[in-house]
């Protein structure tokens, strides 16, 4: 299904996190990272793992690191969070989803209220013309 730019945000915003495996840690580091440390006998290429959710302090991570000439890679994986599997689907749209659940819940909404009722009453009763004759 066709994915919109909401769908696309929404994505990159809430359900992607991006790591940034490097061979040194840099000099300085941002609060808004988490830093794990790999042992050097489990054969692992890089030895630190960087994580943040948020673009920009990656971008900046990742400039420092050019400029402090550390080997690095990075990649973007899922966030194991609960409402992932809903928003990350790229089968099925999360806005058009939203949209037909609205659809659904003003339909039974109408259906259960008593404007169905009252419109058919009006609809059923004769006008003043007819009742006049």
């Amino acid at each position: 299904m066709q994915q919109t730019k909401l769908d696309r945000w929404l994505r990159s915003k809430y359900a992607y996190t991006t790591h940034v495996y490097a061979n040194t840690k840099p000099a300085t580091l941002s609060s808004d990272v988490t830093v794990e440390e790999y042992a050097p006998e489990l054969g692992k290429p890089y030895r630190y793992r960087i994580t943040s959710a948020d673009d920009a302090v990656i971008e900046e991570l990742t400039a420092q690191l050019s400029r402090e000439n550390i080997t690095y890679t990075s990649r973007v994986e899922d966030r194991d969070e609960w409402y992932s599997k809903w928003i990350n689907n790229p089968q099925k749209s999360f806005t058009y989803r939203l949209v037909w659940l609205v659809a659904f819940l003003l339909f039974v909404g109408i259906a259960v209220s008593p404007l169905p009722r009252l419109v058919w009453s009006f609809l059923d009763s004769p006008s003043a013309e007819q009742a006049a004759k």
